[in-house]
């Protein structure tokens, strides 16, 4: 059954918060159209701080044009962008399951063979929007600069997606970031990104065998005791010789090697180059991986059900609080008007009956 809806924003209506950042709050929502179309849909809202930043704002625009120009199966495409009450936002397709970051907290670590299905699905997406180009046949240059668990969505078929855009740099339209500053989750970052260096596709391909890292053994890629340390540490790249440890076949150990080699030159050139040595190997495309992600991902759905009480109105978007107010003053106009015609009805009765001493006030509810 259908979950009813908490709050309106704009034309979506507002089902419950799924995400949470430091600048934007994702909620699920609907989009309903004539003849009863219906489609569920992530909103992106921009919080009040983030319309304040102006970097912030410009990095929230570009994401939005740079989504909704990279449709591919396994990216996350932008469906709408807008404006509602001074917050903007934009409209994403829901992905019906859950970000790897939480998968992990849950499930701790994955197995080679699912693990191997996250990177063949995301290296697909990579490739398509590292090889993107404009009208002109010129390439864009898009790098994402920040995949991460958090950055990859698993849908309960076993289909992975690549979201957040937000910090991803084209060679064409506006740079929102000057090079020296750092944007990123630190413990996936590449060592030239963690400097403050230019970065190119390979920095996508490092952060994603981080991400696989991670993945296989449930814990951060970096064991860091001071985040004061913590650029430091990762600018002095993976420790190669951690990978023994890893409970995965030597094909896919030696894989993640060369991703994760620090100079630039040694690692793959390519996300289709990344993604052929997979499929050589034998570990791409993997049907049993796709069926175990998918099997726990709905294992993890069964544990712990969302309830109603998960989704209060609190959560929605704060720029329906004017809409919230409106119906509340609406219900105290609806409660007076009541009560005067309860009054109204009451009194002419009384006085007419009145062979009491009973006060007219006593009568009254």
């Amino acid at each position: 059954m259908m979950q009813a809806p908490i709050l309106r924003f704009g034309k979506y209506e507002v089902e419950e918060e799924i995400g949470k950042g430091g600048m934007a709050t994702v909620y699920k929502g609907r989009l309903k159209g004539a003849m009863g179309f219906e489609k569920s849909v992530a909103i992106k809202v921009l919080s009040e701080q983030g319309q304040k930043d102006k970097e912030v704002l410009a990095l929230f625009i570009e994401e939005a044009k740079l989504g909704a120009m990279l449709q591919h199966p396994n990216i996350a495409t932008v469906l709408d962008f807008g404006e509602v009450e001074g917050r903007f936002f934009m409209a994403m397709e829901y992905v019906n399951g859950m970000a790897l970051s939480d998968l992990l907290k849950r499930k701790k670590a994955l197995s080679a063979n699912a693990v191997a299905h996250i990177l063949g699905q995301v290296l697909e997406a990579l490739d398509f929007a590292h090889s993107l180009k404009d009208q002109r046949g010129k390439p864009l240059g898009i790098v994402h600069r920040d995949i991460s668990p958090q950055n990859v969505l698993l849908d309960k078929s076993g289909l992975v997606k690549v979201c957040d855009f937000g910090i991803a740099k084209a060679n064409q339209g506006g740079q929102v970031t000057k090079e020296g500053y750092v944007r990123g989750k630190i413990q996936y970052m590449s060592p030239e990104q963690a400097t403050g260096q230019k970065v190119d596709s390979r920095s996508d391909l490092y952060s994603l065998a981080l991400t696989a890292v991670s993945a296989l053994t449930g814990k951060e890629p970096f064991q860091i005791s001071d985040e004061r340390d913590a650029l430091g540490v990762v600018a002095q790249g993976y420790p190669l010789q951690d990978l023994e440890g890893l409970t995965a076949p030597d094909t896919l150990k030696d894989i993640l090697r060369q991703a994760l080699q620090k100079a630039l030159e040694q690692r793959f050139q390519s996300a289709s180059d990344f993604l052929r040595s997979l499929k050589d190997a034998g570990l791409y495309p993997n049907e049993e991986g796709k069926k175990e992600l998918s099997d726990a991902l709905s294992a993890t759905a069964k544990k712990k059900p969302k309830t109603r009480k998960e989704t209060k109105a609190e959560k929605a978007p704060e720029s329906t609080t004017a809409y919230r107010n409106l119906l509340i003053f609406l219900a105290i106009i609806l409660f007076v008007a009541i009560v005067f015609a309860l009054v109204g009805i009451k009194l002419p009765r009384v006085e007419n009956e009145r062979e009491s001493d009973v006060q007219v006030s006593e009568t009254m509810p």
